[in-house]
């Protein structure tokens, strides 16, 4: 009981130092609370690859090194990404993978890190009419648009990004099975976030691709001649 009391008198006489204890700890824990909040919050990008120009062409540029002939590869994908995350971000880049000829690992991958310019836009005929295929983060020629890379949450975008291989000889090549290649689609945030997904797509030939894109192969060979 004299224990009791005197935890009794001791609060009746400090009540204004255990209040202020009270409040900094209130502050204390709140700002605790909103750092860990904010710490939860961060963008997470969900990315489909979708039917349509998602395809892949290696072709010979007609030139020799060391006694090999050297060739490109194309790859274009068409992709959708959204915001399944609880903050808002922008695309910074889009990379693209694929297993190699060259390399022995099963789980390594050959990757294009810098989007390519299309020199012309993907079209499909639609009978009398015609489908052109948006471009992620380039602009149309035959269309105005231009796709909001900006995503909030639960918001998405979608377009076609393209990648050409620098010129290359010997094995540098995708591994084909029955016309068919795994690709890997790796969406770089502006905070430096990675999200990837991957795809089996098509193999084409270059004919074949320039049906759809008419100028498909030829970026990185019309800055070579100049």
């Amino acid at each position: 009981m004299e224990l009791i009391e005197s935890i009794i008198e001791w609060t009746n006489k400090n009540s204004g130092f255990l209040g202020l204890l009270i409040f900094i700890s209130t502050v204390l824990l709140g700002w605790l609370s909103g750092i860990f909040a904010g710490l939860r919050r961060k963008p997470k990008l969900k990315i489909e690859i979708n039917d349509g120009p998602t395809f892949c062409a290696s072709f010979d540029t007609g030139r020799v090194y060391k006694n090999n002939l050297t060739h490109r590869t194309a790859i274009s994908t068409y992709i959708k990404v959204t915001n399944v995350g609880s903050a808002p971000t922008d695309i910074k880049s889009v990379h693209i993978g694929y297993k190699s000829q060259n390399h022995i690992l099963p789980f390594k991958w050959f990757w294009l890190k810098d989007i390519t310019v299309a020199l012309s836009d993907f079209v499909v005929n639609l009978g009398e009419d015609i489908k052109v295929y948006p471009f992620l983060i380039q602009r149309n020629q035959l269309s105005e648009n231009q796709i909001d890379t900006y995503l909030l949450e639960g918001k998405s975008c979608n377009g076609i990004v393209y990648h050409e291989q620098i010129e290359s000889c010997g094995n540098f090549l995708p591994k084909i099975k029955n016309n068919r290649m795994r690709v890997k689609v790796c969406v770089v945030d502006v905070y430096g976030g990675t999200h990837t997904s991957t795809a089996t797509i098509n193999k084409v030939t270059l004919k074949a691709a320039q049906r759809i894109c008419q100028k498909f192969g030829e970026t990185r060979e019309s800055l070579a001649d100049k």
